[in-house]
C-alpha cells in the first residue's frame, strides 16, 4: 500500500529586529526558518544577535490530539539588556516541554555581566490595584479574574549564577554581587528563590558617610521581596578610634 506523506512547507525570515531603546532592547541580525509538514512544526533556525552575542532557539512541536512542544534555547554571552543604568549579558542554556497538562522549564545561567542602578528610578506609575474613573464611564465591577479557571501548572526550575561580573548601586549601595540562586516552583505551584547573594568589596552610604561592608548576605528562602538581610557596614578605620557602624539583621519586610 502507498503511504501517503503531507505536504511540506517552510517559513522563513532574514534581517529581524526588535529594539526597545528607551528599555535598552536591541536585537538585530533576526534569522528565522520553520518547516510545517502536516500537524508537525520543526524550528531549524531561530536566533538573534545581542551585544556580541547570540540567543538561539531549536525544537518543534506537534500540534495533533496530543499536542507536545519541545524547546532549547542556547545563549552566549547574549546582551539582554543595554541600558546605562542596567546593563545584563548572560550565557546558558533552557529547556522547555509544553503539553496540554502541564509546562516544564529548566535551565541554568551564567551572568556574564549584570549592572542595575536602582538610584536612577523610572517614571512613576500606579499600582495594579489603582482603578481610574473618568466623568462618564461607567463603574467597573471588581471581578476576580481566577474564579472558574483552572490553573495551568508549571514545573519550573532555573539556576542562575552571579558570575564575577556583577555590581549593585541603589539605596546607599553600591556593592559587587556574588552567589547563586534557584528559581523554582513548590509543591503548590507558587514561584520561589532560593540561595545567597553577598556583597564584595562594597560601600554604605548613611549618616554624610561612606561606610566599608564588612557582611553583606541576602539571603532568600522563598519569597523573592523578602529576602533575609544580614548585614555589618563600618566606617574605615582612624587612628585610636572607636569601631563605628550599622548593622541590619532579618526579613526585609520586618526592617
Amino acid at each position: 500500500p502507498l503511504v501517503r506523506r503531507a505536504p511540506a512547507y517552510g517559513l522563513g525570515a532574514q534581517h529581524l529586529a526588535v529594539r526597545n531603546l528607551l528599555q535598552g532592547i536591541n536585537l538585530s541580525e533576526g534569522q528565522m526558518a520553520v518547516k510545517l509538514a502536516g500537524d508537525e512544526a520543526t524550528i531549524e533556525r531561530f536566533s538573534f544577535k545581542g551585544g556580541e552575542g547570540r540567543v538561539t532557539i531549536t525544537g518543534g512541536a506537534a500540534l495533533g490530539s496530543a499536542p507536545l512542544a519541545k524547546l532549547k534555547l542556547q545563549a552566549e554571552r547574549f546582551r539582554v539588556l543595554g541600558r546605562v543604568d542596567r546593563q545584563l549579558t548572560t550565557s546558558g542554556t533552557a529547556e522547555l516541554e509544553m503539553s496540554s497538562e502541564q509546562a516544564r522549564l529548566n535551565g541554568r545561567f551564567l551572568l556574564d555581566e549584570l549592572r542595575f542602578d536602582a538610584s536612577r528610578s523610572a517614571a512613576p506609575s500606579l499600582d495594579e490595584d489603582v482603578a481610574v474613573r473618568r466623568p462618564g464611564e461607567a463603574a467597573l465591577q471588581a471581578t476576580d479574574a481566577g474564579a472558574g479557571k483552572t490553573r495551568y501548572p508549571w514545573n519550573i526550575n532555573i539556576e542562575i549564577d552571579a558570575g564575577d561580573n556583577a555590581r549593585f548601586k541603589g539605596w546607599g549601595l553600591d556593592t559587587a554581587l556574588r552567589g547563586q540562586l534557584r528559581v523554582r516552583t513548590n509543591a503548590q505551584g507558587k514561584p520561589e528563590v532560593l540561595g545567597v547573594i553577598n556583597a564584595v568589596d562594597g560601600k554604605f552610604a548613611s549618616y554624610g558617610q561612606k561606610l566599608d561592608i564588612e557582611r553583606g548576605v541576602v539571603q532568600f528562602t522563598g519569597a523573592l521581596g523578602n529576602p533575609t538581610l544580614d548585614v555589618l557596614a563600618l566606617r574605615p578605620l582612624l587612628d585610636n578610634a572607636v569601631k563605628v557602624g550599622v548593622t541590619v539583621t532579618g526579613p526585609v519586610q520586618n526592617l
